[in-house]
């Protein structure tokens, strides 16, 4: 971002000379990337993780108490990019931009209101000398045909792994996007040099194919939860096809190879490590839990649409009686399009729809057998925790006796945690 737009907004929003001098100074920071050359000033960009903490100047000049003490990075990115949502807002029949830091989204059912707002923002970034990035900009328009100004790009609309279809109207898994990412975790996995280290870089691959699938929830319906179980069906068999896809038998295999041990049962793998299991993770449990909680047809405003159209009906009906006993024949009633005007705020089904589909649906409830409640003695289990124990509980009782497998003071967990979160060094 260009030093000149920086300061140029800052004395726009009123910012004193005091400060602009001290920003430009601080922003025009001389950089030696070579002793032997000389020092050269740096004209474009901020960088990251500085605090503005110049107590002097906060006493002198205070600054708002929300900026105090801000990131200067974020102090500069924010107020730059807060002209370009003002002026979509100001220029595009009052669309919101929607923005996560430098990331931009904006919808609207009129393609004309979304070509306005993209050459309002193509205006401003010309005014103070941004660019976007035209490979992860791109347009979806779900039932009709796309305004030929908007930019097509290469990944349409797309968050993580989620990926805007516009014949279904509904986000679905990029494929694609998942098979560069299991390439790079069978490399990672064939790296690894001990069955800790294999678990480890497992599981954090887990989360991280997790965290970008998006967690289920009602918006997304059982369509999601079941691609989402598909897609890590298809990772274990991509990434272990000799077992049939089973990262246990893999486990199973090296520990007897290694350890000539061939008779450990399946639920250790799955138990945490401060009961002495292995902690593997297994995501799919997660979405099986609540799946059955989660609708086939999630979408419930068609259905809502028409019972405002029947609710308008009545209400006139019952209007034009009362009229007609009482010689008001000639004031008149709210049209359709004036009742249902603002309903997504104005009426109360709406709203409770709207809540309804941003939750996250409830577990299905396990009941544990008494045998297995005795033993754990936790009353506090989450319902990863819980589905793990009634699956696995009767083959951990059967080889181990109980479900604490080691004695927990025998268990260096300080030492595993910190392996636990230790950084994967990624291959190049």
């Amino acid at each position: 971002m260009p030093h000149d737009s920086i300061l140029t907004v800052f004395r726009f929003f009123g910012m004193p000379d005091l400060w602009v001098t001290f920003m430009k100074k601080w922003l025009n920071a001389s950089l030696a990337f070579d002793q032997s050359a000389p020092p050269k000033t740096r004209q474009r960009g901020v960088p990251i993780a500085h605090t503005l903490a110049v107590s002097d100047l906060l006493t002198k000049f205070p600054i708002p108490c929300h900026l105090h003490p801000p990131c200067i990075q974020v102090l500069c990115g924010e107020a730059v990019l807060f002209g370009v949502d003002f002026a979509v807002n100001q220029r595009a029949s009052g669309l919101y931009l929607y923005r996560i830091y430098d990331d931009f989204w904006f919808w609207n059912r009129d393609p004309k209101v979304c070509a306005a707002a993209w050459a309002e923002m193509q205006k401003y970034a010309s005014l103070v000398g941004f660019t976007f990035n035209m490979k992860k900009t791109g347009v979806v328009c779900v039932g009709g045909p796309a305004d030929p100004s908007l930019p097509v790009g290469t990944s349409g609309c797309q968050w993580g792994f989620l990926k805007l279809d516009a014949e279904q109207g509904r986000f679905v898994i990029d494929q694609a996007s998942v098979d560069v990412h299991i390439a790079e975790l069978r490399r990672q996995l064939a790296a690894t040099k001990s069955v800790f280290g294999f678990v480890n870089a497992y599981n954090k691959y887990l989360k991280f194919f997790q965290r970008n699938f998006g967690d289920p929830a009602h918006c997304f319906g059982r369509i999601h939860a079941d691609e989402v179980i598909g897609t890590y069906s298809r990772i274990q068999k991509e990434l272990f096809p000799e077992t049939g896809g089973s990262v246990i038998q893999c486990i199973q295999q090296m520990i007897g190879q290694r350890f000539g041990i061939n008779d450990i049962p399946n639920g250790w793998f799955y138990f945490p490590i401060s009961r002495g299991g292995l902690e593997v993770r297994n995501p799919i449990v997660d979405f099986l839990s609540v799946r059955n909680n989660l609708k086939e047809q999630p979408n419930p405003f068609f259905t809502l649409m028409e019972d405002d159209l029947k609710q308008h009906i009545k209400l006139f009906s019952n209007w034009r009686v009362g009229a007609g006993s009482s010689n008001s024949a000639t004031k008149r009633f709210l049209t359709f399009a004036q009742y249902i005007e603002g309903r997504e705020t104005r009426l109360q089904q709406w709203w409770s729809a709207y809540k309804n589909l941003q939750d996250a649906p409830n577990a299905s409830l396990i009941e544990l057998s008494s045998r297995i409640t005795e033993d754990l003695e936790d009353p506090c289990l989450d319902n990863y925790q819980k589905w793990n124990a009634a699956l696995y509980a009767e083959e951990i009782f059967r080889r181990f006796g109980t479900l604490t497998i080691v004695e927990p003071t025998l268990i260096p967990v300080g030492m595993v945690s910190v392996f636990k979160s230790s950084k994967i060094q990624w291959d190049s």
